[in-house]
């Protein structure tokens, strides 16, 4: 939170997104406290919300807390008091308390903050100072009021919270990369009576996936097969469907001798700190949580999957290819491996490596002109990808 930010809230008043309280809630009031939390947490937008205390919430004036007041709450307290309710599933919402000084004024912000896991709801009654929030109840904060605590959201609110836990009111980009988690509820169907093979999911079939040949002339050989026991690569393109239409599609890597399914990384690049050598080196990344990110993870998990069977090598398999958490991690990696090694020093094959590839590549293909004199790149990729793993894991803060 920020000066603006604050002074634009006190501007737009209490809304569906804040409310503002004059002092801190006492003893006899914590039952207020949760109640207020909790209708904030079942919002159906998908905004932080935030009580803000030292503020009138009829004139918006900023008054100001005693902060002696010994009814002031931390996070870490609010926390205990949202843990201890028996809420279904035992969701903890993510709150969090700052101190705030506007205009000589001490202010407490409790921030609440938005999640999908709506709608939050308690498995049995809870009571305090003559204040009841029933066992299965569902209270929500709409239109800048909440809801009255001896009634329960209106339907049209509680359809909307159940929509939101489950990404229906979403974009279908957003839909589907939340479907592509759940990987038990994805079924596959082989090819039959001229069908492509093709993954369905359970629980609404208008999801659907489907593998089709790609026509593309393509390599034999990339260089996260190097991992694999064979070396050769087919190549399919899963398009996913949502009722017929194309939502997106993504190359698959059909590796090991049909063994298993990888979805074709991003090529990123690094750029030598060796102005001599003016080629950037290339290696294989995903974003993610990204739709690619997660069709592959799903490909691996789902216990209909042919790469279930090989689940075991799939470590070995991803040694090489790197995981970003967005793009601006990505550019921040890339300059700082250019600028921390040498490159291609630090990743170039032994001639050992370069003939070992190349032998592999003799005996696993039929065509090879291209893939022998590009062995020493799938190498360099390779090993840079693994360097990048290396370096990101060595700096690592988590």
């Amino acid at each position: 939170m920020d000066y603006n930010k604050l002074e634009s809230i006190l501007y737009n008043g209490e809304n569906d997104k804040v409310d503002f309280k004059k002092e801190w809630y006492d003893k006899t009031k914590k039952i207020d406290l949760v109640i207020d939390i909790v209708n904030f947490v079942n919002t159906v937008h998908h905004d932080d919300c935030y009580i803000i205390i030292g503020i009138e919430d009829i004139t918006n004036k900023v008054v100001g807390i005693d902060i002696n007041d010994t009814h002031r709450l931390n996070t870490e307290k609010i926390t205990d008091l949202i843990r201890n309710l028996p809420i279904a599933n035992q969701y903890i919402p993510k709150i969090e308390v700052t101190e705030f000084v506007f205009n000589d004024k001490t202010l407490d912000i409790i921030t609440i903050f938005n999640t999908t896991d709506t709608p939050v709801y308690l498995t049995t009654d809870y009571r305090k100072n003559g204040k009841t929030i029933g066992a299965g109840q569902i209270i929500s904060r709409n239109q800048g009021t909440n809801t009255p605590i001896n009634k329960t959201a209106p339907s049209n609110i509680t359809e909307k919270l159940w929509k939101k836990r489950f990404k229906m009111d979403q974009n279908i980009n957003v839909q589907y990369n939340e479907l592509l988690k759940d990987f038990d509820n994805w079924s596959f169907i082989d090819v039959s009576n001229g069908n492509p093979a093709r993954f369905i999911y359970n629980l609404n079939s208008n999801f659907y996936i489907e593998f089709i040949e790609d026509d593309m002339p393509r390599e034999n050989c990339v260089a996260l097969s190097l991992n694999a026991t064979r070396l050769d690569v087919n190549w399919q393109i899963a398009s996913l469907k949502y009722n017929h239409l194309e939502i997106d599609s993504f190359l698959i890597y059909i590796l090991d001798g049909a063994r298993f399914y990888q979805v074709c990384p991003r090529t990123g690049t690094v750029n030598s700190s060796d102005k001599t050598y003016r080629r950037p080196v290339g290696y294989d990344y995903y974003i993610y949580d990204s739709l690619q990110y997660n069709l592959n993870r799903m490909l691996w998990h789902n216990p209909h999957s042919i790469n279930s069977h090989y689940y075991h090598e799939k470590d070995s398999m991803m040694s090489g290819v790197v995981i970003y958490k967005d793009d601006s991690e990505r550019l921040q990696i890339q300059e700082e491996i250019s600028k921390s090694y040498i490159l291609p020093e630090e990743i170039n094959p032994s001639e050992e490596d370069v003939d070992l590839v190349k032998s592999r590549i003799q005996m696993d293909l039929y065509e090879y002109t291209h893939e022998i004199n590009s062995a020493e790149f799938y190498l360099l990729n390779l090993n840079l990808g693994i360097l990048i793993n290396k370096h990101m894991n060595f700096n690592s803060t988590d």
